[in-house]
């Protein structure tokens, strides 16, 4: 539906603003703002917004190149269904924190269903990387869960870079003079939904998470 909606709103941008076949750049991007102002109002930032988007002080011209590239992502439905999916996934996590179901006393930091449901993305992505194979334009066969367990994509090398990263900057800190801390920071005691021994926060900030962050 939503495509569908996204392309019946461009075809309109198109009636009203081409009235001759002589179009300039600047006639295409509002075309690109009025579908994207549509985007906007179900609370989805469209592709390449900042770069588009009008501003007064602008300091590099228009980037025109990506205005094909951003039509095409909001008249798709795949790209719709994860954009949709990701909002589902974040007001559900809201929902399980208003009843106080993500809590030390509970489930910390996210919500079971949310653990649940990324032990089975992993799953499925292995059974995938297990079954496929890469064949390089030499004909050279490599299994793809090598590939990946060798690549960034693997989370022990992931956590192997951050800890390099944090320890070089701890030693540029050194030969500076400085001292490095490392702080873990989070939001005062009103924007959790229970108290430490579980039980509903009286005081809460009813905001959303992207607010508290």
């Amino acid at each position: 539906m939503l495509p569908a909606h996204m392309s019946m709103c461009l075809d309109a941008a198109c009636g009203d603003l081409y009235a001759t076949d002589d179009v300039k750049p600047e006639e295409i991007r509002k075309t690109w703002e009025r579908v994207a102002a549509e985007t906007l109002r179900l609370d989805v930032i469209p592709p390449a917004f900042e770069q588009l988007r009008r501003k007064r002080n602008r300091r590099k011209p228009v980037p025109y190149e990506l205005i094909p590239g951003s039509l095409a992502r909001m008249l798709c439905a795949d790209w719709w269904y994860r954009k949709l999916w990701k909002m589902r996934c974040e007001w559900r996590e809201e929902q399980l924190r208003a009843v106080c179901l993500v809590s030390k006393k509970a489930s910390p930091y996210v919500s079971y269903e949310a653990v649940m449901h990324k032990r089975e993305q992993r799953r499925k992505s292995l059974e995938f990387f297990r079954s496929h194979e890469l064949v390089n334009e030499d004909g050279d066969t490599l299994d793809m869960e090598d590939v990946v367990n060798a690549s960034s994509s693997n989370p022990a090398h992931r956590r192997n870079e951050m800890m390099a990263c944090v320890k070089g900057l701890e030693l540029i800190a050194e030969m500076r003079g400085d001292c490095a801390v490392f702080y873990t920071i989070t939001c005062p005691s009103r924007f959790h939904s229970t108290l430490n021994n579980g039980r509903p926060q009286p005081d809460l900030d009813k905001c959303d998470g992207k607010t508290k962050q």
